[in-house]
This record gives structure tokens, sequence and C-alpha cells, in this order.
């Protein structure tokens, strides 16, 4: 069974069911040479990452087609479902990349200046400090390769925590004295 004739089917619960008890179904396999999330478009990784809890496997052939995967319709359904696999795999992957090169930690001052509302607005100010930072506008930003992004991300936080450290212990010394 192809995708096209999955996606034209009126009712896919019979399919569904022998999918989910499938083996090859789990299997997570780049069938379509999609390749490794860091050489992804930085906006579809974060379009991805912002979209995984309600990701679904006709989302991700739009996903997969905008990776380069020509003609998706005419694939063999299991293959396809292999790549969905490996898509949410290194959706996942960067995700869990961003936690340990990124993470912060809120303190309670943080807290009390309203940092919720700077998380509210997303991915727009990953967006806006990268086109600032390198002289970008938001559309080049977009279009920077994955890991290119993330590097300039990590650098800035990297710089920020320690002007940060490096403040603190100015204060102190002032203090002392």
């Amino acid at each position: 069974m192809t995708v096209k004739e999955y996606i034209e089917l009126n009712d896919r619960a019979e399919i569904n069911t022998m999918l989910r008890f499938s083996d090859r179904a789990r299997q997570a396999i780049d069938h379509y040479g999609i390749g490794d999330v860091m050489e992804w478009d930085f906006d579809i990784v974060k379009e991805m990452q912002a979209t995984l809890q309600d990701f679904n496997f006709l989302r991700a052939v739009t996903y997969m087609h905008q990776l380069g995967v020509k003609n998706i319709g005419r694939c063999e359904l299991i293959k396809a479902i292999q790549n969905y696999n490996y898509l949410i795999e290194q959706i996942k992957k960067s995700i869990e990349i961003e936690n340990e090169l990124l993470k912060s930690e809120s303190d309670s001052d943080s807290i009390m200046a309203g940092i919720e509302e700077l998380e509210e607005i997303g991915i727009y100010l990953q967006l806006r400090q990268i086109a600032i930072a390198l002289h970008y506008s938001i559309e080049q930003v977009k279009k920077m390769k994955y890991k290119d992004a993330l590097l300039e991300l990590v650098a800035q936080k990297r710089i920020n925590d320690y002007q940060k450290r490096l403040t603190e212990i100015k204060l102190k010394k002032s203090l002392n004295k």
C-alpha cells in the first residue's frame, strides 16, 4: 500500500491496528535520506519541535516533503512510517541537545522580572537573538542549518553566563573592600 492509498482511505482503523502491532512499523529507518537533524533548516526543526505533541503521520508527510522526499504519495506505506519514526527520533534528539546545552535555571529574580512572558514568545526570541548577533534578517536565520543556529545560541548563552558570573564576582569583591 502506498502513502497516497492510505491517505485516501475512508476508514484507516483496520490498517492502523495492524500497524500498531507490527514490529516493522515501529522501526526508525531513514529510507529517503532526510539525514541528520543538524543539517536541516532551523525553522523546520523549530516548527517540528513546537508541534511534537500534536505530531502525526500525515503532518510528518508534509515535513518529509519539505526535507526533500519527492513523490511521498507513491512511497510504500511501511517505509514512510519507518521514516516517520526516524523523523520523531531526530526531533527528540534536537530537543535533548537543546535542553542540555541551552538550559538555564530560572531564579526567583528572573521569575519576579517576568521570564514567563519571554518564554511565551517562543522561537521568535531565538530567531531575533541570532539575527541581531549576525546582522541577518529573520528569514536568513530561518534558512540557517540547525547546527549553525544552535552553535550561535550556545555561544551567546555561554557569553551571557560568563558575563553574569564575572559581574557577581566583581560585585562581591567591591562589597568586601
